[in-house]
């Protein structure tokens, strides 16, 4: 456990190495250059306002489970993703916690359920695309992998529910961590309404749907063999990627993933793919990352700005 975190960014930089290595001895420099040359731009943009349309939703469903303005809930969206793609071993999660107080105005215990709800909903999304992309493909490692995420998805609902129950009253008990998770689970319950609830499943399934909209533009762009079902099992496939917990913004693995999918699947050849998955993975994360970098200068501008007042 002590060195897990080393070992999975090391992972990530090998495997970020490796291909580049791969690369240099299999693919000439000329090659590589004509298939980053060749990448339609028209695609580039679709597929960068696609993007920026999932952050929107993604910030109208904070909206909703945050019960807040607008602006706030979007900028807590964008960090959330922005400081993953900074930090790595996914800290960028915790970190949002901090900074989401400020935006939301709200209590640790609140954005942490807020965040929770947020995980469930998405969670529930993938395991439901991947029992779909199962019944048309067996594809090696995608099983297992839904499985997993139909056990996490079980443990978390389970947790709360035992939580729920287990958990005394805040008058009851005087531990801060019980006091703690008594206030989470209460905030939870506070997000179960039927209104909340169609709202956030409505949010959720526009943005996996956009996210599988983004992936085909750009994926079948590169090759017209490349279908809906596929842009279905890459995003999953994606997904599992970014869960393992490594460099930022899933340096490495997904770039892994998109190059592995696209030459065994489509038969694409190495260069295009190579240059196909870090283009895609650029515009999915620069615009995240520039945006986080903004919003955490603007916060600390204001909070520098407050103290020179009260001073």
């Amino acid at each position: 456990m002590k060195y897990s975190k080393l070992i999975f960014t090391l992972t990530n930089i090998v495997l970020v190495v490796a291909l580049a290595v791969w690369a240099l001895h299999h693919i000439s420099l000329s090659d590589m250059l004509s298939s980053f040359a060749a990448l339609p731009k028209d695609v580039l943009l679709y597929v960068f306002a696609l993007n920026i349309l999932v952050m929107l939703i993604y910030g109208t469903r904070v909206q909703v489970l945050a019960d807040s303005r607008f602006t706030p809930a979007l900028q807590t969206a964008w960090l959330g993703f922005g400081l993953n793609g900074i930090f790595p071993m996914r800290l960028g999660d915790l970190a949002r916690i901090f900074y989401a107080r400020r935006l939301l105005g709200a209590s640790a215990s609140r954005v942490t359920a807020i965040f929770a709800m947020e995980k469930i909903f998405d969670l529930a999304a993938i395991v439901v695309l991947g029992l779909i992309v199962m019944q048309f493909i067996a594809f090696k490692g995608v099983n297992s992998g839904v499985k997993v995420l139909i056990a996490v998805l079980m443990v978390a609902i389970l947790g709360l529910l035992i939580l729920h129950r287990v958990i005394p009253g805040k008058a009851v008990s005087k531990h801060p961590v019980a006091v703690w998770l008594w206030e989470v689970t209460q905030s939870i319950k506070k997000k179960i309404t039927r209104e909340t609830l169609l709202k956030s499943g409505v949010l959720t399934l526009l943005i996996w749907g956009t996210t599988i909209a983004t992936t085909f533009v750009m994926f079948a762009a590169i090759h017209p063999g490349f279908s809906w079902l596929d842009a279905c099992l890459l995003t999953l496939i994606l997904v599992l990627a970014i869960a393992i917990p490594g460099a930022p913004a899933g340096l490495g693995l997904v770039e892994a993933a998109i190059v592995g999918y696209l030459h065994s699947a489509t038969n694409l050849n190495m260069a295009n793919a190579i240059a196909a998955a870090f283009a895609f993975h650029l515009i999915s994360a620069i615009p995240q990352i520039a945006g986080a970098i903004v919003l955490i200068g603007m916060l600390q501008l204001r909070s520098k700005g407050k103290t020179a007042i009260k001073s």
